[in-house]
């Protein structure tokens, strides 16, 4: 007793690959692009491949939200500490450095005065 025969087994095999490959696509496309996988559930409805390609084509994707914000959360580390430093215009002995530029604030013979810089 034979269940089916070996040609329309042939063709079950096409139409399940053809039907799960777009769906095993969209499914590792929208989880790289940080969207929920069942999304891909949506190529099985007609132009549902459209919709799926409108919303990576003109959608926000989260994956780029969560590293930007990761690298808006670091702080850039300043390079030189704030603190009072040899003043590089060699007018004075010191001047302020806040970490980040110089300040007006200076010192010559332990006397403090302001001099834009």
């Amino acid at each position: 007793m034979k269940l089916l025969e070996p040609q329309v087994l042939i063709i079950i095999l096409i139409i399940v690959l053809l039907l799960a490959i777009p769906y095993w696509f969209s499914w590792r496309i929208l989880g790289k692009a940080g969207y929920n996988q069942w999304l891909s559930l949506v190529v099985f409805i007609p132009y549902g491949v459209l919709v799926v390609a409108g919303i990576l084509a003109f959608g926000d994707w989260p994956v780029f939200r969560t590293a930007s914000d990761a690298m808006q959360a670091v702080a850039p580390v300043p390079l030189v500490a704030p603190g009072w430093l040899a003043d590089p215009t060699g007018r004075f002995e010191l001047r302020y450095w806040d970490g980040s530029r110089w300040t007006q604030s200076v010192v010559t013979g332990g006397v403090s005065s302001s001099d834009p810089i």
